[in-house]
């Protein structure tokens, strides 16, 4: 029998329980930073497991035997809600909690996965959210197809563009399950489905950043300097 798909999450992760009165208990998983930024606009709730475990039980109704078809493992700060769910929810044979590990095994356990998961924030009203995560950028260095649960929003744009993205709504429990299903079915083929664009990747590089930054820098240096000749 073929290995199960990996799905893997390496980070920090909120919980969200619907059943709290918000937005108060929400806060508490939140820095002031985060909670503070344009919330007006901004569903931060959906940057959580929770609508990943929607669409995983919509998913696991479809086969008698999911866990040999599907593993999720999610480690690092995860918050604690995230795990009570898994539970609650029935998935303990798919879905693996785990804390912070040495960065260099989760290094390893990363590349390990075949699938990286993106929850993200979607915008309230047709704003698209501003933020972008620099977990971005680290997925897409590896060259493997990044499910994210996101609406529109600039880090979509770049998931699109980079050829790696498979991007859902996280209100859409069955076109999450229908996500999976094409991902398990074509396990062995993921390279081909999702094709790198190699001049969008190395637009973000971690080099071609610093160069930037070292290239406005510069030119302010240069202004700054020519202004006190003046």
């Amino acid at each position: 029998m073929n290995a199960p798909l990996v799905i893997g999450y390496s980070g920090t992760l909120a919980g969200y329980d619907p059943h709290w009165i918000t937005p108060g208990p929400l806060r508490r998983f939140f820095n002031d930073w985060f909670w503070g930024y344009r919330t007006q606009v901004t569903d931060i709730k959906t940057r959580t497991g929770y609508y990943l475990f929607r669409g995983l039980v919509a998913w696991k109704r479809r086969w008698p035997d999911p866990e040999t078809r599907l593993k999720v493992q999610l480690w690092g700060a995860i918050n604690p809600v995230n795990e009570r769910q898994v539970r609650e929810l029935g998935l303990q044979s798919i879905v693996t909690v785990s804390g912070f590990i040495p960065q260099t095994e989760s290094a390893r356990k990363m590349m390990s996965c075949d699938v990286f998961f993106l929850p993200m924030e979607t915008g309230i009203n047709g704003r698209k959210p501003f933020f972008i995560p620099g977990k971005l950028f680290e997925y897409m260095a590896s060259r493997k197809p990044i499910l994210a649960l996101a609406g529109a929003s600039d880090c979509v744009d770049i998931l699109n563009a980079c050829g790696l993205g498979l991007v859902v709504s996280p209100f859409d429990e069955e076109a999450i399950a229908d996500a999976l299903d094409r991902l398990v079915a074509n396990r062995g083929q993921l390279a081909e489905l999702f094709v790198p664009n190699e001049e969008v990747i190395l637009r973000y590089s971690s080099d071609r950043i610093v160069e930037q930054i070292a290239n406005v820098i510069n030119d302010c240096a240069s202004v700054a300097e020519q202004a006190g000749k003046l």
